[in-house]
């Protein structure tokens, strides 16, 4: 439990860091709160460094009417920290009908996206942009097609033949990532690609933004330091949406974002529970925890920890703080915040490790450094987070 502490701390050695921030989070609440809840999703924030989240649409009932946005946001004032609701863009997520987005809008949201679901069809999606033009919300949307992925699992390459899955292959981001360009060019929506997992993808986008379209994206930390070959040890929490790509498209990824092409990070934290981890990997649910361990895993990737602090602060706090609309990225619920990490501080990862019933992290029994030792929230230090 979250203690206050005296005004100074002795801060030798460590690191003061701006609030981090996810722009896709899955607290399952409401309705599924006996997976995961908004108190839990909580708790992971502060014990990782997370000051600010957008949550995801999919929720039980889904997000699309404003008494679900409304029940959000009264839950969510009760916390010390920036939590913001999604709308969907469908009803039900199902991807026919248009969601109540103006009535969303009036409870507070101001975002929009699909989840973790397929885009709706081309038609559909159009409509959605052209009634989010209207609004002037912004739209996040995850760019994928059900008719073109399949039941696809795994990347699709020589190694997905070897593990006998169904691939999802790369030109499916493509075309998905085009459709969604296309026609945010036409109607002239604010849009972000959530989760690109190719060079190819991001090129796309960095063309379309040259011609003035008004779109942003994110990748996944995991798509910049793992690929498919981890696969190998079939471990169930390696299966994520978008899959983990090839070496190849990894490296590309990588460097695209060692020359700063990559604006903003987001880790899509989903918890899934135990017993749908513990089949097989074709059976489990996809879904990995992110927040507790977001820094610690991703700043291994360099022997340069300076540098790769450096970029990754600016890309999973500072440029996302500006999306959404803070004056600082050291602000939580507009007042002062930042958090305190010590980098020699080790902690070996195990169930205890995260919050709530859940421990789908592809971390588990691994030993790694840094660790928040003390965030500072509503004028006062707290103490320990975990």
């Amino acid at each position: 439990e979250n203690t206050e502490s005296p005004l100074e701390i002795d801060g030798t050695g460590k690191y003061w860091l701006p609030p981090l921030v996810e722009l896709f989070a899955d607290f399952k609440e409401p309705g599924l709160e006996h997976i995961y809840s908004l108190h839990e999703g909580a708790e992971a924030m502060l014990s990782g460094g997370f000051g600010s989240v957008i949550l995801d649409p999919n929720t039980h009932p889904v997000a699309d009417q404003q008494e679900v946005i409304q029940w959000i946001q009264t839950q969510t004032q009760k916390l010390e920290l920036d939590i913001y609701p999604c709308g969907a863009l469908t009803k039900d997520q199902k991807g026919v009908h248009l969601a109540e987005m103006s009535s969303m809008q009036s409870e507070g949201a101001q975002f929009f996206s699909n989840g973790v679901r397929p885009m709706p069809t081309a038609p559909i999606l159009r409509s959605v942009f052209e009634y989010a033009k209207q609004l002037d919300v912004e739209l996040m949307v995850f760019p994928w097609q059900q008719d073109i992925c399949g039941s696809g699992l795994v990347h699709e390459d020589s190694l997905s033949s070897i593990l006998g899955l169904q691939g999802w292959p790369s030109a499916a981001e493509r075309i998905s990532v085009m459709t969604a360009l296309e026609l945010a060019e036409l109607t002239g929506v604010k849009l972000h690609l959530r989760q690109l997992t190719l060079a190819s993808s991001i090129e796309l986008v960095e063309r379309y933004q040259k011609k003035g379209v008004k779109v942003s994206f994110d990748v996944n930390p995991a798509h910049i330091h793992r690929n498919n070959e981890h696969l190998l040890k079939l471990d169930v929490n390696d299966k994520i949406i978008p899959p983990l790509r090839g070496i190849k498209d990894q490296l590309e990824v990588y460097e695209l974002f060692q020359q700063g092409r990559i604006p903003i990070l987001s880790s899509q934290h989903r918890p899934v529970l135990p017993e749908f981890k513990n089949e097989a990997f074709g059976d489990s649910k996809p879904g990995n925890l992110s927040l507790e361990l977001c820094l610690p895993n991703f700043i291994q990737i360099s022997d340069d920890k300076e540098k790769i602090l450096n970029q990754f602060i600016i890309s999973h706090s500072h440029n996302p703080s500006i999306k959404l609309g803070k004056k600082s990225a050291f602000e939580i619920k507009g007042s002062y915040a930042g958090f305190l990490w010590d980098p020699e501080s080790v902690q070996e990862v195990n169930a205890g490790t995260f919050a709530g019933n859940v421990d789908n992290s592809n971390e588990l029994g691994n030993i790694l450094k840094w660790k928040v030792e003390a965030a500072y929230l509503n004028n006062s230090f707290k103490m320990p987070i975990k």
